[in-house]
């Protein structure tokens, strides 16, 4: 599906526009580039980085080789998720 966009290429939707990325450097501040859990390589849409996250432990391994509380706290500094099952 992605394989003729270009980096941050954007794109007119009923939504808004959207625009596609392969790194955090692509988005504009306080967003980053968001990709499918296990795609850590793959292309991405630039997303705004959340600022609050619930406070629960259900740890994912992020695409950087850390450990974090839950998705949220990975997304919050820009971390892609790996896997969802990480102890």
């Amino acid at each position: 599906m992605f394989g003729f966009l270009f980096a941050c290429e954007s794109f007119e939707e009923e939504s808004g526009s959207i625009e596609y990325c392969e790194t955090n450097k692509e988005c504009k501040e306080g967003f980053f580039c968001k990709k499918e859990i296990g795609d850590c390589e793959g292309i991405g849409t630039c997303e705004k980085m959340p600022m609050y996250c619930l406070d629960y432990y259900k740890p994912v391994c992020g695409c950087d080789g850390g450990i974090y509380s839950n998705e949220c706290y990975a997304y919050r500094v820009g971390v892609n998720v790996k896997d969802t099952n990480c102890e």
